[in-house]
């Protein structure tokens, strides 16, 4: 008699990456979330301090990558990061500030990219580190661009769900 035999997956396995992982990751997004709101407040209330420590850039890359695991895992995109030949190993900057800016344009590259890839570029210019994201969508209104930055400004977001954007942000390194 020839049994046939059927491999399955590790249990643990199989519930971390089903459950557990997809879950703690969405839990660290509402955290980034909360934080925000938290820092609006601290901002309005004249509070706000920022945090300049150094950390590592390959690290911290890593682990935006994999908080956007699933979000990009379900739409097939992918998440590059690109230093430019430059090779940093640490920078010095406040890592709370540049994840709230980098979960921003991430999500928003992730939301409005139907196919192909998002790259966070890190380059330096003027003696100051540049970082920007860009996806492979096809690009905003130039008659669209004011309304980005206005407070509850939005965009109709069925008109672009497929337009490429790129947004840069910089911060100054000595």
């Amino acid at each position: 008699m020839i049994k046939e035999t059927i491999e399955l997956p590790d249990q643990s396995q199989y519930i971390s990456e089903k459950f557990l992982f997809p879950a703690y990751n969405s839990a660290k997004l509402l955290n980034h979330l909360v934080n925000d709101i938290l820092d609006y407040s601290r901002i309005r209330s004249q509070k706000f301090n920022i945090n300049i420590a150094k950390f590592n850039l390959h690290t911290y890359f890593e682990e935006l990558q994999q908080l956007f695991s699933l979000q990009l895992q379900t739409k097939s995109l992918k998440l590059i990061f690109e230093d430019s030949g430059l090779n940093l190993k640490a920078i010095i900057s406040d890592q709370i500030r540049l994840t709230q800016v980098l979960i921003n344009l991430i999500s928003s590259a992730i939301k409005f990219t139907g196919k192909g890839e998002i790259r966070v570029i890190i380059t330096i210019k003027d003696n100051a580190y540049q970082i920007g994201v860009r996806d492979t969508g096809v690009g905003i209104k130039e008659t669209d661009k004011d309304k980005l930055f206005k407070e509850y400004g939005t965009l109709d977001s069925n008109e672009y769900r497929n337009l490429k954007q790129s947004w840069n942000w910089t911060w100054s390194h000595d």
